[in-house]
């Protein structure tokens, strides 16, 4: 991948451009813990007088290569506007920052930066009071009680529907549904972790999963999974709502919540009952 000449061409126009301070690198590239490789994006963070230019026009990233497609995503819940831009030579998720992206981290530094940050271009110092990285993450909350129940319900009904769509041979219906049963599926699992080891380092859409879920549980989750026909898409639906029902068991045990089988004994029936 040709991800160091982006980094060059970037660096190049950062230094001619008065209105970027600095330029951070973060994510597995700068973390002394992370495990790049050749299929890893690049984190790039622009600290700007005003971010508001670069949020506005887009041609400053389409002069770094040639742009195969790109995603502009808004800042919520504080977070800063981004644009992910694949390159032919690889991909990089510029965050568009202004000085107090620094300034706020000076007495304590956000899980990000506390996985590993690298400082690229600061000719002002600007980040120069930024503690060091120690490598380590923030914890995780746990869940409430009402973000179980919520998890609950809503896996129990995308499944309840799918014993319709296998009746009928709706497969790509089907495919829809699951991809929420596997995010609540998912959380079960993130949450049946923390409960075992707080400091889990339970991360987004489930990277490193494998690092935390064991090898028993591993080995399980493969059956979980089917192809675009009725036969391994009903083995695989079943065994998505039983690996549910076990782990939603076991975490509401682990955290003192309530839950009732009504719902897993009725689906689990109606489903099981299709003709595959």
């Amino acid at each position: 991948m040709g991800d160091h000449l982006l980094l060059d061409r970037i660096l190049s126009w950062a230094k001619d451009d008065p209105n970027v301070r600095a330029v951070v690198m973060t994510g597995s590239r700068a973390s002394g813990r992370g495990r790049p490789d050749d299929w890893s994006d690049t984190d790039v963070e622009l600290i700007c007088d005003d971010p508001s230019p670069l949020a506005g026009d887009d041609a400053w990233f389409h002069a770094f290569g040639d742009v195969l497609t790109f995603l502009r995503l808004s800042a919520e819940d504080g977070a800063h506007q981004t644009r992910l831009v694949v390159y032919t030579e690889g991909e990089v998720d510029f965050s568009l920052c202004g000085h107090d992206r620094l300034t706020g981290q000076q007495d304590g530094l956000g899980d990000l930066y506390r996985r590993g940050y690298r400082v690229l271009y600061d000719p002002d110092g600007i980040a120069a009071a930024l503690p060091e990285a120690d490598g380590e993450h923030e914890r995780r909350p746990p869940p409430t009680a009402d973000e179980f129940d919520h998890a609950v319900r809503t896996f129990w009904f995308e499944a309840y529907h799918q014993a319709g769509y296998l009746a009928r041979g709706e497969l790509w219906a089907l495919k829809f549904r699951d991809g929420t049963m596997k995010k609540y599926l998912r959380r079960m699992l993130e949450w049946r972790a923390l409960a075992a080891d707080p400091d889990a380092d339970v991360r987004h859409i489930g990277h490193g999963m494998r690092d935390w879920v064991g090898e028993e549980d591993w080995r399980d989750l493969h059956a979980a999974w089917g192809g675009l026909d009725a036969a391994s898409s009903h083995r695989a639906t079943v065994a998505t709502c039983v690996l549910f029902g076990r782990y939603a068991r076991e975490v509401a045990a682990s955290f003192g919540f309530g839950y009732r089988p009504r719902a897993e004994t009725h689906v689990l029936e109606r489903v099981r009952g299709v003709e595959a």
